[in-house]
């Protein structure tokens, strides 16, 4: 017996439902997709607030106009994770760069810094320090720069308010930002004439900038070991290292562990992600060091290693280090210390044993990196 019976082959209102809601479902799915992706975007960017500021006869009474204030979102956050990190420990600041861009002075001066892609001659981003003498307001410092007329917006780049103005003025026509802090004031600019592509790196640049890099740093002091009538020890040292770092120290004088003639010191900082930075006295070193710059690189045989980029270090006492990148790649250790020193095999001749002991190092991280460069310059040594 047919009890019930329901069909919609025939009935044209059930077929207009149909067809509405097989459209409409994948419109409303598509909308809130994108949304979502939206959402996750945003969580995971950096904010920079934009507040225009009006000008007017007094700078000291200029007001921020809430109607013109804007945000603007710019996902940088996944671009910048693993960019190299360059500390000014002089100024106490940081910020991150991109891989293929390199930061340096053009003189030993800290206070100003320049920032280009590898290769490139020209210059477009630069960062300079100033002393506050006067104690001024950022507006003043631009009033002295552009006049009282120009404008100019406030930027907050990583919780560090920004004052903002285009330079069309001077010769060098750029985009330039001034923050202070304590007695200096930093003026950060990019050139807008040379490449408008360079403004957005340096808007991700600026948004990794940050103070007090080296805020709670921890300090170990090594006194020299006594000489010997037939051993000369090594020097001493004061050393700084960085929260996030444990030490662990073995130090030994001569004849105090089995009667061994010498004394010993091995000092290891590590990182609970395996890096470490290791100091020896008393044991290991002795080995040659081989630079692309050294006329014997590509010839030499024997007791050496050879090495490829590095950066010199300058010390007390003429002392000079190169913390060099090895040339083929040692899954043990990441870097090696070199010293330079007096040789007549080498025109210009390096130790892997310094003044202060052999290093072993490996820093697998940009941050890791970043603070082994920063432990080797703060490194104070003893006589």
């Amino acid at each position: 017996m047919k009890i019930f019976e329901h069909s919609t082959a025939n009935n044209p209102i059930l077929k207009i439902v149909f067809a509405v809601l097989f459209i409409t479902f994948p419109i409303i799915g598509f909308i809130f997709g994108m949304q979502y992706q939206l959402l996750v975007k945003t969580s995971e960017s950096t904010s920079i607030v934009v507040t225009n500021i009006n000008p007017s006869t007094d700078p000291t009474q200029r007001s921020v106009s809430a109607s013109s204030s804007s945000t603007q979102t710019i996902n940088i956050s996944k671009e910048t994770e693993n960019w190299p990190i360059y500390v000014n420990r002089t100024f106490n600041y940081s910020f991150k760069y991109p891989t293929d861009w390199e930061v340096f002075k053009q003189t030993n001066d800290d206070s100003f810094m320049s920032i280009r892609p590898k290769g490139r001659k020209n210059i477009p981003i630069t960062l300079n320090v100033q002393i506050n003498s006067g104690n001024l307001s950022v507006d003043k410092i631009i009033n002295n720069q552009v006049g009282e007329s120009h404008s100019r917006q406030k930027r907050i780049f990583n919780n560090i308010e920004w004052v903002y103005y285009h330079d069309d003025i001077s010769s060098y026509e750029s985009d330039k930002y001034f923050t202070a802090k304590g007695s200096n004031y930093y003026e950060a600019g990019v050139s807008t004439l040379l490449n408008n592509k360079d403004i957005p790196i340096f808007e991700k640049i600026l948004s990794t900038f940050q103070f007090d890099y080296s805020e709670g740093w921890k300090t170990y002091i090594h006194n020299k070991f006594a000489d010997s009538p037939d051993f000369k020890t090594k020097k001493g040292f004061t050393l700084y290292y960085p929260q996030g770092w444990t030490l662990k120290e073995d130090r030994r004088e001569a004849g105090t562990t089995n009667n061994y003639p010498f004394p010993f010191l091995n000092l290891i900082l590590s990182k609970s992600n395996g890096d470490f930075i290791e100091i020896g006295q008393g044991v290991g070193g002795g080995g040659f060091c081989l630079f692309p710059d050294q006329i014997e690189y590509s010839t030499f045989k024997g007791m050496a290693t050879q090495y490829k980029d590095f950066k010199e270090i300058m010390k007390n006492n003429n002392i000079i280090w190169r913390l060099a990148d090895w040339s083929v790649i040692n899954s043990d250790w990441s870097h090696q210390l070199c010293e330079k020193f007096d040789s007549d095999m080498f025109k210009v001749g390096y130790m892997d044993s310094t003044a202060i002991g052999s290093f072993k190092i490996k820093v697998t991280t940009p941050e890791s990196i970043a603070e082994l460069n920063e432990i080797l310059d703060k490194l104070e040594i003893i006589n």
